[in-house]
């Protein structure tokens, strides 16, 4: 009997140690997955630079919510969150009225050609995502659906030939600069405190107050 309680003693031992490891484990997966994550939100509160001294800061010295300013009006964040959501929602409803109805089709209704229908569905299943990005975003460009931003840039491009210094662009991705410099085949931006060199080809509109600036004799 002693000898008996003394071995499973030993076995709830084992496996206490084995679990305590376990918990050990995760608890430093977690935090190698949560610390960089957590950083990234402590820097969007940081000041220009401070994410970039050494050594580099944990959280910020003195916080700011300028940075997210920004993002809502000079790239105009708000407006591609609503897209987005609602690209993400409509396609979400849409997923599961259709796959559910589907479901119940391969489930209670015998048809012809269903188990053979279902082998082709479960294999298509199989091909990545990835595989359909190009095909589908050609799809669009033929169907015109990203024109308005074709049109913009050639609005823009109509305007390289007389682009000058003080002129506001805005980029493909939203971003709004002061031409400093005209470059062949780039322009230097002013943004903020900020001088970026862009590609003639990724500003997609070109504002001039024109009665603001006569031209000089």
């Amino acid at each position: 009997m002693a000898t008996a309680a003394r071995s499973g003693q030993g076995q709830a031992r084992r496996r206490l140690a084995g679990h305590v490891l376990l918990h050990a484990i995760l608890i430093v997966g977690a935090l190698a997955t949560l610390v960089p994550l957590g950083w990234m939100v402590a820097a969007s509160f940081m000041t220009a630079g401070e994410a970039n001294s050494l050594p580099p800061r944990l959280l910020p010295q003195h916080p700011t919510l300028q940075n997210y300013v920004t993002m809502f009006t000079r790239l105009d964040l708000l407006k591609h969150f609503i897209n987005s959501a609602i690209v993400t929602l409509l396609a979400t409803v849409l997923s599961v009225l259709v796959n559910s109805l589907a479901g119940y089709a391969f489930a209670k209704l015998p048809f012809p050609g269903r188990e053979k229908l279902f082998k082709s569905l479960a294999a298509a299943l199989v091909v990545p995502a990835q595989v359909g990005m190009l095909p589908l975003f050609l799809l669009l460009m033929y169907f015109m659906a990203i024109r308005p931003e074709q049109k913009r840039k050639k609005e823009a491009a109509a305007m390289m030939g007389n682009l000058r210094s003080g002129d506001t662009v805005v980029t493909i991705g939203g971003m709004h600069g002061i031409v400093h410099l005209v470059e062949d085949r780039t322009v230097v931006l002013r943004v903020d405190s900020m001088k970026i060199t862009v590609d003639k080809s990724a500003i997609a509109r070109v504002q001039r107050d024109e009665t603001a600036r006569p031209e000089s004799k």
